[in-house]
């Protein structure tokens, strides 16, 4: 039974795939598992020292001795470095972990990680911290980021605060020098507690800072902790509280004498008396709840003003602080729900201080409406989603589409050699069905990450609406009539036909949903050039000239209570198995990848107008390209090379193309197609390759390739580039590329496209 257990895990350990190595005390290798012999490129144990091949920092070898020091003293032993492959003289970078055997104190136990695909993904993150960048940089409160203490970013609105000129005169520098002397303590004390904790969000305090000229400003300080570039770094958030400290300061001194203060302020001010009863209320408040002086003054605060789901609760509290002046928000600053007039309840900012007189207990509160800051936020937010979901989606998105491009290409090769009454026709058939959704489905996916591969070209809106005008008639059905108003000689938009083909068919499918029994749906297109002023209140896009595309209904319309969340991905309110959640934020991600952006208007039973804005642009529209029926019927000759490192994939394609006149050479790796190309005996015209390898990504393959041969054609295919041959989502101009999976008839219309030139 020992036996077999012993066969059993080493069996186990074989398939590990990090790289599991044995070696007695005196460091003689005695076990290697088979990734550790294709990691090292060791063929014989006996023949090399393990520990020659790795190196902890540049220039320093790992000692045996050193290890065991460290094993005898810690338990364990755990460093990063670089692995040579004896076979290939690659670097390779490394996690290195061991331990003694528990048993006999004579054996150590390494595993030696591979992380290079760690390190790429870490540079992808790099990438996406470029988008929250610019987030940043046009926030309308301060922001900055500090690492250590010191300054590493900051936008211009904390630059203004601070009355600087340039960010030139703050980075670098630590940020205890621009804080008052009396919070230095408390501010230290923060940033430790910070760097001690992951994504912890401080709650809000006030602290003092001081602007260039020496003046001292009051502010409210949030930090939070981050990963920013792969390291530990504080993200903080500050507003200027000036105006509302001086405020506060004033009103206990004589209410009177600084009305006018007061009355300037642009945070509302709200004071109560010895009962509970609104006394003050500043031209802020008036223009933040609705209310004049006239209407609320001698009302009680927290019936007029306060959502009711913290009523009962405020009022409690209220009682208590009358009695004695006690409560837990008295100095600090909370967030509540503030109630407007019209019964709109909206975010609120509440700052609240004490006051005794000779009647009792009384309050003021300082309220901002802080309704835009949390919509910043809430964008914010959606954008770090986006962000993850889309590297989720692009990890699964190569190796599922590897999968439907066996199932998909094999199961269409197989219903054309059968007969449509063969009993076999119906399950193949529904299983090719099965594997399109399954493709579509990925799609989406990468759609609305936007990270699906586009070809985006001048355009007229106009010109594809009529086209696929027929179409969308047949999928909203007779019993919806559809109207078009299209504006005469609009602008063109810059965007891949059939991105835009599915934006319009997806909104068309969501209306048709919104009129279960009849209805209309009206698509309208005109100019619109956006200025500063709609831009503020839309707080989305840009200033510019727009085409705008209007797609609306009368139909069911959106619940104010999920309109926020329409947009957000696999959310639906339709019922199970009727919709995936991904169309309307397909739909986004299609708009944002091509710089618009998009703008719903819909009340309950008064129907829905999606608006969707594309930057205009001047020029003509581009032709579209000839298909391979357009070219001479001759051109079905050639040899093509197929490197592919999924044998099932490869072999699929050497299939498809095995009923044409191609000479066809097939690798399953670099190495051997570079052996192919440098051979001068073989004339190869096109290679087909993968994008995502071991070893080497497609794109520096051709590289390499056309340094030898320079007239070659190359063909890339994959189901997620990782922008190895594409820059934000856009084909290079010059390349060919088919997306997994496809079709036998898609792959031979590329090829010969390609053969063509």
């Amino acid at each position: 039974m020992k036996k077999e257990i012993k066969n059993y895990l080493i069996s186990t350990i074989d398939t590990c795939t990090d790289c599991v190595a044995m070696t007695d005390i005196k460091g003689n290798l005695i076990y290697l598992n088979n990734f550790g012999y294709e990691l090292t490129g060791i063929t014989n144990i006996e023949s090399v020292d393990l520990f020659s091949l790795i190196q902890l920092k540049p220039g320093e070898k790992v000692s045996i001795d050193g290890i065991i020091s460290i094993l005898n003293k810690n338990g364990n032993f755990s460093a990063g470095g670089q692995i040579i492959n004896t076979k290939t003289n690659e670097k390779i970078d490394i996690q290195i972990s061991s331990s003694l055997s528990t048993k006999d104190q004579k054996h150590i136990t390494f595993i030696i990680k591979d992380i290079r695909q760690i390190k790429k993904h870490h540079q992808e993150i790099t990438e996406n911290e470029k988008n929250y960048y610019t987030l940043i940089q046009h926030a309308p409160l301060g922001l900055l980021i500090i690492k250590n203490g010191i300054i590493i970013l900051i936008n211009p609105a904390l630059i203004n605060l601070l009355g600087y000129t340039s960010e030139e005169e703050l980075l670098g520098k630590p940020i205890i020098e621009f804080i008052h002397p009396e919070f230095h303590e408390l501010a230290k004390q923060r940033i430790r507690k910070l760097n001690s904790l992951d994504d912890y969000v401080l709650e809000t305090l006030e602290e003092k800072f001081i602007k260039k000229d020496g003046s001292i400003i009051d502010v409210v300080v949030m930090g939070q902790s981050i990963q920013y570039h792969g390291e530990r770094a504080i993200q903080g958030y500050i507003y200027d509280i000036t105006d509302r400290k001086n405020v506060e300061v004033l009103l206990n001194n004589s209410e009177l004498k600084y009305r006018g203060l007061i009355e300037s302020a642009t945070d509302a001010i709200v004071g109560i008396d010895h009962l509970g009863l609104i006394n003050v209320w500043n031209k802020s408040a008036e223009k933040i709840f609705g209310y004049t002086s006239e209407e609320i003054l001698g009302k009680p605060v927290h019936q007029m003003i306060t959502s009711e789901i913290f009523r009962e609760k405020a009022d409690k509290a209220l009682k208590k602080y009358l009695i004695n002046g006690e409560g837990s928000v008295i100095g600090t600053t909370i967030e509540i729900t503030g109630l407007h007039k019209n019964g709109k309840e909206f975010p609120v900012e509440l700052s609240l201080s004490s006051n005794k007189t000779l009647k009792g207990w009384e309050a003021t509160g300082i309220i901002r409406d802080i309704s835009k800051r949390k919509k910043l936020e809430e964008q914010f937010s959606q954008a770090q989603k986006m962000e993850s979901i889309g590297r989720l989606t692009g990890g699964i998105a190569h190796d599922f589409n590897n999968i439907l491009s066996v199932i998909i290409g094999y199961s269409e090769m197989t219903l054309n050699k059968l007969a449509i009454d063969d009993p076999l026709y119906k399950y193949t058939s529904t299983i090719l069905d099965s594997a399109n959704r399954a493709a579509s489905l990925t799609a989406q996916l990468l759609a609305f990450s936007r990270k699906q591969i586009i070809s985006p070209r001048k355009t007229n809106v106009n010109t594809v609406i009529k086209n696929i005008e027929q179409m969308l008639k047949r999928v909203i059905g007779e019993n919806i009539e559809l109207k078009t108003f299209l504006q005469d000689s609009i602008p063109l938009i810059k965007i891949d036909k059939n991105q835009l083909d599915q934006v319009i068919l997806n909104l068309a499918v969501n209306a048709k949903d919104a009129m279960p029994h009849s209805g209309k749906l009206t698509i309208e297109t005109t100019f619109k050039s956006i200025d500063k002023y709609y831009v503020k209140n839309h707080i989305t896009g840009k200033t510019g000239d727009y085409v705008v595309i209007s797609i609306s209904d009368n139909g069911s319309g959106i619940d104010p209570k999920i309109k926020e969340k329409i947009f957000e991905p696999f959310f639906t309110t339709k019922g199970t198995g009727k919709g995936t959640g991904l169309g309307l934020s397909t739909v986004y991600g299609i708009v944002k990848q091509n710089d618009g952006f998009i703008w719903v208007y819909s009340e309950p039973d008064q129907g829905t107008t999606f608006k969707i804005y594309f930057p205009a642009i001047q020029g003509e529209a581009e032709q579209n390209k000839k298909t391979f029926k357009d070219y001479a019927a001759d051109i079905v000759h050639g040899t093509i090379l197929i490197v592919e490192d999924e044998a099932y994939v490869r072999e699929l394609i050497v299939e498809m193309l095995s009923t044409t006149n191609y000479t066809i050479i097939e690798s399953g790796d670099v190495d051997k197609a570079l052996e192919i190309i440098n051979n001068k005996d073989l004339s190869i015209d096109l290679m087909i390759t993968d994008v995502v390898m071991p070893k080497l990504d497609g794109k520096s393959l051709a590289d390499q390739c056309r340094k030898i041969r320079s007239d070659i054609q190359v063909l890339f295919m994959s189901g997620y580039t990782e922008n190895v041959i594409i820059h934000h989502g856009i084909l290079d101009a010059g390349l060919y590329f088919i997306q997994k999976p496809f079709t036998m008839q898609t792959l031979l219309d590329k090829i010969r496209d390609i053969f063509s030139k």
